[in-house]
């Protein structure tokens, strides 16, 4: 019997990568199915280095088993489990400035709008066609970002059917991509490093 350990990540961004193909030809409701398993890909891509970095740690202080207490806890939300890892790892903060951060903080907004979906309400008037309506606040953002050019004034208000686009799933993961590798490259512990490194050689290529 070979007992080994499979790394799912890799395998959720390769199809990710395979729906953003399809969407760019023509298939655009794979966009979302996309978007959504980069974000899943990145949180697989967390647990694997907390377990990969628990099985090599031999002495491990108070300090360290309390953080990893904490970001193994099913309770840890993704954002926290990012800033502890990379704290774990690299002895820093994160940079919550940096412009890779702030993406993944919108690509999981985005998520949670998407996976928690409620009924909105809905402007719009047949009748006057030259009414103008506001830009929903989660569309403004890619907007800003230069992610998605800005909706017609004219266009009722609704944000879902200019996320479900190719453009955006490619952005999405890129932007998982590069948090993940921001982990690996700024590892305080160079051997560890260029272990890890070794490991998501394949998994984190553009």
């Amino acid at each position: 019997m070979v007992i080994g350990t499979h790394y799912v990540s890799g395998s959720l961004f390769f199809y990710a990568r395979k729906s953003i193909e399809r969407a760019k030809n023509g298939d655009e409701h794979e966009s979302i199915p996309s978007i959504l398993l980069s974000t899943i890909g990145f949180e697989s891509f967390c647990n694997e280095m907390i377990e990969i970095t628990l099985s090599q740690l031999k002495e491990p202080s108070d300090k360290i088993k309390e953080q990893f207490n904490e970001i193994t806890s099913r309770t840890c939300k993704i954002r926290d489990k990012y800033k502890i890892l990379y704290r774990i790892l690299s002895n820093k903060s994160i940079d919550a400035s940096s412009s890779i951060y702030d993406d993944f903080i919108l690509l999981f907004d985005l998520r949670n709008e998407l996976i928690h979906r409620k009924p909105e309400k809905c402007e719009w008037d047949p009748n006057d066609p030259e009414r103008t309506y506001s830009v929903h606040p989660l569309i403004k953002r890619f907007v800003t970002k230069n992610i998605i050019p800005k909706p017609h004034p004219n266009n009722p208000t609704g944000w879902f059917q200019y996320v479900n686009d190719s453009k955006v799933a490619k952005w999405a993961l890129d932007t998982v991509i590069l948090n993940s590798k921001y982990i690996c490259e700024n590892i305080s512990d160079e051997n560890y490093k260029k272990f890890i490194l070794k490991i998501y050689e394949y998994t984190l290529k553009p």
